[in-house]
């Protein structure tokens, strides 16, 4: 197989698409390999990307290893996982004004999009991921 082409593709499900921060994501990966394959593990990863002009970039990191180094086999068991929205992603209370709806303003704008990552690490080769957009929400529903 060249470059990782048909080396196998993972599922992600989770269990609703729209979250309020603090709340718990809960996944599961299953792993979808023609032939078995070693790998350094499963990790899921929670984020957002953020958007500063031209350039993008990640920020509110949560990662967590869902399995670890072994050999995974085609029709292997369901991988669950959970990872819990940090608190710190609600931006704070902006100043009353102009100058605060401004502030505002700004704040909102950089998140580009909050994400869900699964990924088997595949050692000297590709690795597979399979990615999924979430909504975040502050405590009042709006989203974030």
């Amino acid at each position: 197989m060249v470059l990782g082409i048909g080396e196998g593709s993972i599922d992600l499900t989770l269990d609703k698409q729209s979250y309020v921060a603090g709340e718990t994501i809960n996944g599961t990966i299953r792993l979808n390999l023609p032939k078995p394959i070693h790998s350094k593990g499963i990790t899921a990863k929670f984020y957002a990307e953020i958007k500063s002009g031209k350039h993008r970039a990640v920020a509110y990191l949560t990662t967590v290893q869902v399995s670890g180094e072994k050999d995974y086999s085609q029709g292997g068991p369901l991988y669950q996982f959970s990872i819990k929205i940090p608190l710190e992603v609600i931006p704070p209370k902006p100043e009353p004004g102009i100058l605060g709806a401004f502030v505002n303003i700004l704040q909102h704008r950089h998140i580009f999009g909050w994400y869900v990552v699964a990924t088997l690490e595949v050692p000297m080769g590709i690795d597979m991921d399979r990615k999924i957009q979430i909504t975040v929400l502050d405590p009042d529903g709006k989203p974030i």
